[in-house]
């Protein structure tokens, strides 16, 4: 996910990305987010945890000068074994719990980074397509796009 800093709140300083994530949520009073039981919260961190992973194969020789070759490689030969199981998970749902959850906006980052680099990457997994349009039609997210705080990159702007 794109939390790498670390967060400063009061006395608080959080600097994992994960629990950065988790901090917003839990200082912002959504717990649902992360899960309505202790039993969904285990699957939330679940998923989180595997989206992570994902997460991580997309940075794999990212200083290589064969970056995007390398990229794409790693996106057909790993994550999208990992993101046949999310997707089987996800099913007909509108939110992977079925409410929206941080493991969406996990999700959310790695459907998007994919189809930056690789617009068809997704083409048998149509549930996360809509996932991802979801998420982009949520209004917070509309509005931060139309904001001063919003900052464009190349795999920010493509929708």
């Amino acid at each position: 996910m794109c939390i790498r800093d670390s967060l400063i709140d009061n006395e608080q300083v959080i600097t994992e990305s994960r629990a950065v994530a988790e901090y917003i949520v839990l200082r912002a009073g959504c717990t649902e987010m992360i899960g309505k039981t202790w039993q969904e919260q285990v699957t939330v961190t679940q998923l989180v945890g595997l989206l992570e992973e994902v997460d991580g194969y997309l940075y794999i020789g990212c200083t290589e000068d064969n970056y995007i070759e390398i990229l794409k490689k790693n996106i057909k030969d790993k994550a999208l074994k990992k993101l046949k199981g999310v997707s089987q998970f996800l099913a007909e749902k509108e939110w992977l719990m079925g409410y929206f959850t941080i493991a969406d906006a996990y999700l959310f980052f790695v459907e998007d980074f994919i189809l930056t680099v690789d617009e068809d990457a997704l083409n048998d997994f149509p549930n996360l397509i809509e996932h991802r349009k979801r998420f982009h039609n949520i209004q917070e997210v509309k509005d931060y796009h139309k904001s001063d705080r919003f900052v464009s990159t190349k795999f920010s702007t493509i929708i």
